[in-house]
C-alpha cells in the first residue's frame, strides 16, 4: 500500500512541504560543497592544476598522435616544480608554443615585436618520477538500482529528439557521459547503474538548462541537479557530487556560485522529478522525513573526504 496517499493535504500545505524539501537539500549541497572547498587537499589540488597549461585542439592532436596513452603533461621546469623529474632517456613530445621576437625599425627606430611559434617538448607524468600530485577524487557510485528510473529517462530523452548510447564508438576520454546539443547525443558510460541514472540526470539537466551561462555555472547547475534529484530517489551521490561542483565552481566565487544558480537547480529538479517519478510530484501525502543524502552531507562536514 501506498501510505503517501493515505492522508490529504491542501495545496498550501503540499507547497510547503515541497519548499522544505528543497530547502533542505539546498542547504545540504552548499554545506556538502564548502566542505571540500575548506578542505586543505583542495586547495593543494588546485594550486597543482594552476601550473598545468590548458593546451590548443592542435597541440592536443599533436600529443595524442606521440603519445596515445598521454594522460597528464607538463613541461620540465613545471614538473621540477611539482616535485617530479623527467626520467632519463625520456623523449620529450612536440608541441607549437608562441614566441615572442622583438627588433627594432632601422628607419624609424621604433621597437616593433612579433608572435611566431616554435617547438616546445613536453612530457607526460607517465615518463616523471617523484612526488604523487594532489589530485580530486569522485568516487564513482557502486549500487544496482535504478533500473526502471533509467529506462524512463532514456524514454523520455528519446522523446525528445535526443539519441541515448553507451557504445563504445561515442566514448569519450575518461568522462562519464556528455551531452551534444548540435547532434541531439547523449552518451553514458557504462558503470553501476545508479552510476549511470546520476549521468544521465546530469545531461539531461544540460540539455534542460536554459539561458547563457559559463562553463563553470552550466556543471554546477547540472551537477546540483544529479545531486537533488538523486537524494529525491533515496541515493546519495554526495560524494561524487560535491568534489565535482568543487572543482568547478571554485573559480567562480565557490558556494557564491551555487546561490546564483539554485534558482535553476530547483526548477530543473522539479522538471526531472516530473519526469521520472509523476507519482510522488502528484502525491498528496504526509511529509516525509529528510532525504539521506541531508544526514550524509552534514556529516561529511566534520570529515575528511578528499583524497591527497
Amino acid at each position: 500500500m501506498n501510505t503517501k496517499r493515505t492522508t490529504s493535504l491542501t495545496a498550501d500545505e503540499r507547497q510547503a512541504r515541497d519548499e522544505a524539501r528543497r530547502s533542505q537539500l539546498d542547504s545540504a549541497l552548499m554545506e556538502g560543497v564548502q566542505a571540500i572547498l575548506d578542505s586543505d587537499s583542495f586547495k593543494a589540488a588546485l594550486a597543482a592544476n594552476a601550473k598545468f597549461h590548458t593546451y590548443s585542439a592542435n597541440n592536443a592532436m599533436l600529443i595524442w598522435s606521440q603519445n596515445p596513452a598521454a594522460e597528464r603533461v607538463a613541461g620540465f621546469h613545471t614538473w621540477k616544480k611539482l616535485g617530479r623529474t623527467v626520467k632519463k632517456g625520456e623523449k620529450g613530445i612536440m608541441i607549437y608554443a608562441p614566441r615572442v621576437a622583438t627588433k627594432i625599425d632601422a628607419a624609424t627606430g621604433d621597437e616593433q615585436t612579433h608572435v611566431y611559434f616554435g617547438i616546445e617538448h613536453v612530457f607526460d607524468i607517465s615518463q616523471t618520477e617523484g612526488d604523487d600530485i594532489p589530485s580530486l577524487e569522485c568516487p564513482l557510485l557502486t549500487e544496482e538500482r535504478g533500473h526502471d528510473i533509467y529506462d524512463r529517462l532514456v524514454a523520455y530523452a528519446t522523446r525528445d529528439g535526443l539519441t541515448v548510447s553507451s557504445d563504445a564508438a561515442h566514448e569519450l576520454s575518461e568522462a562519464m557521459g556528455y551531452y551534444s546539443a548540435v547532434s541531439k547525443r547523449i552518451w553514458i558510460r557504462p558503470a553501476a547503474k545508479a552510476q549511470m541514472l546520476k549521468t544521465l540526470i546530469h545531461e539531461v539537466a544540460h540539455h534542460l538548462t536554459e539561458g547563457k551561462h559559463t562553463r563553470e555555472a552550466h556543471e554546477t547547475i547540472a551537477e546540483g541537479v544529479a545531486f537533488q534529484v538523486c537524494a529525491c530517489l533515496g541515493i546519495d551521490s554526495g560524494e561524487r557530487s560535491f568534489p565535482y561542483i568543487a572543482g568547478w565552481a571554485a573559480s567562480e566565487g565557490g558556494t557564491a556560485l551555487i546561490k546564483q544558480v539554485l534558482g535553476h537547480i530547483q526548477v530543473i529538479t522539479k522538471q526531472i522529478m516530473a519526469i521520472v517519478d509523476p507519482a510522488e510530484e502528484a502525491s498528496e501525502g504526509a511529509p516525509e522525513p529528510p532525504p539521506p543524502a541531508v544526514a550524509a552531507a552534514k556529516r561529511r562536514r566534520s570529515t575528511t573526504v578528499m583524497a591527497a
